[in-house]
């Protein structure tokens, strides 16, 4: 598979079930390495796992690989415009374990890879991949990047992981957060009201369980169709 991107052919290893499992797992390996978790590899053995993974599923671009942004990353790992989870969160895996590399190293951390891992794992977890690791890891790299102002994109990611997980208070709140940060956008007209009509249609008991009871859902409803209002 090819793909051209800024004038340059991007080449992909055609990837398998397998062969996705054993660079995960490897990838798991140097991360606990790097946190300090137990661990037989050394530092160099994390550092040539890493440089190997490049290498196995970034082909000949792994120079460039670091260098694109999320969208294309996911035009790369997606099908028919779904994205594949697994590879999502094999790449995810791979700039995460790179960044703490970094850290380890004393080098200067890159907040980009770190956002683009943020990223994929968030597209990994809503589709439900299984990773036992992904949500701890999303969180980490929350309280990492807590500092900047993450793009439009990721705010949505997030937005859209806070309902999967069933935290539908914190999914308001980013729902709000937006508004204050982006005004009244017709995604955001649209993603606010099929929140709402969503989160209607649920059981009381659900609602409690993600910490928006349904009088806080209608007083929160009532408060986004003023801001629709107001805009």
């Amino acid at each position: 598979m090819r793909l051209i991107l800024f004038g340059t052919i991007v080449k992909l290893v055609p990837l398998k079930d397998d062969f996705i499992q054993r660079s995960i797992e490897q990838l798991a390996e140097v991360i606990r390495a790097l946190l300090r978790v137990q661990s037989p590899l050394t530092l160099q053995q994390a550092e040539r796992a890493i440089a190997e993974a490049y290498e196995k599923h970034a082909a000949s671009s792994a120079s460039l690989f670091r260098q694109l942004p999320t969208d294309q990353l996911l035009a790369i790992i997606s099908s028919v415009g779904q994205v594949d989870k697994e590879k999502a969160y094999l790449f995810a895996s791979l700039f995460y374990a790179e960044a703490e590399l970094q850290k380890v190293k004393g080098e200067e951390v890159s907040t980009a890879l770190q956002l683009k891992a943020l990223d994929l794992f968030l597209e990994a977890a809503i589709d439900d991949v299984d990773a036992e690791d992904v949500h701890e890891r999303i969180a980490d790299l929350r309280h990492k990047l807590s500092d900047f102002i993450l793009p439009e994109a990721t705010d949505w990611r997030l937005f859209d992981y806070a309902q999967y997980s069933g935290k539908f208070a914190e999914a308001e709140t980013c729902l709000f957060e937006m508004i204050d940060q982006y005004g009244i956008t017709d995604a955001l007209q649209t993603k606010g009201n099929a929140f709402y009509k969503r989160l209607l249609a649920m059981k009381d008991t659900e609602l409690e369980q993600g910490g928006l009871p349904r009088d806080e859902v209608e007083e929160g409803r009532l408060e986004f169709e003023d801001a629709l209002i107001d805009a």
